[in-house]
């Protein structure tokens, strides 16, 4: 009996552990809202407005930019990172010129790039709606409070549809002289599709004095 209660402890321990592993297996980590691959880019239309106080002048700026993963790398953390090669153009007619390289890198946890020495953490796996983290994790900024307000919803932007979006709010701060805020869109299989950009000084009567406001949309994107 002592036998005959021992196997059945050890059957019911197995298939407990199986259920278990099984379950682990169906979480969606959301991996693939942040693809990193050698030869993967993205070309994005910035358009944007600066306001400056001092010349009293409204400009618009507008040029495309083009992210393009050229090879991968062993970080300094012991982990496989890829370099990305920014380049600018004013439009389409005209060759592409090369800005600066950054890196980025994706682990169990995070997925973060780091640009000019410092690190950011842009995304945080799994994904969920309202989860909190600190962008400036890796550097030594003050702590920045990053969230994601929407998980897997359908969007379209600029006429171009996408099944599955998650949208992170890196800053949101409204008063009678200032308005910040910053968001991030990415769609599964491809990464960032839009960020929204505003950092702004105002007049007590809400007039801007000064700053800028920017959109970055996905226009081409190449797996």
């Amino acid at each position: 009996m002592k036998r005959s209660g021992f196997l059945y402890l050890c059957l019911v321990t197995l298939f407990a552990c199986q259920e278990d592993d099984t379950s682990t297996d169906l979480v969606d980590f959301g991996y693939n809202y942040a693809p990193l691959t050698a030869g993967q880019s993205s070309v994005f239309q910035v358009d944007s407005i600066l306001y400056d106080d001092f010349n009293n002048s409204i400009d618009t700026v507008s040029f495309q930019r083009k992210e393009e993963i050229v090879s991968d790398f062993t970080n300094d953390a012991g982990e496989k990172a890829f370099r990305i090669e920014l380049s600018r153009r004013l439009n389409d007619t005209l060759p592409w010129r090369l800005i600066r390289v950054f890196s980025s890198s994706k682990g169990k946890v995070r997925f973060e790039k780091t640009d000019n020495n410092e690190s950011i953490v842009l995304l945080v796996f799994p994904p969920s709606v309202y989860k909190e983290w600190d962008g400036n994790l890796l550097n030594t900024n003050t702590e920045k409070e990053f969230s994601y307000t929407t998980v897997g919803q359908a969007e379209t932007i600029n006429t171009i549809s996408y099944s599955e979006v998650l949208t992170v709010l890196q800053e949101d701060e409204f008063n009678r002289i200032q308005q910040f805020f910053t968001e991030e869109k990415y769609a599964r299989n491809i990464g960032l599709i839009y960020r929204n950009d505003k950092q702004l000084e105002t007049e007590l009567n809400g007039n801007i004095r000064s700053g800028y406001e920017a959109t970055v949309s996905l226009i081409a994107f190449k797996p």
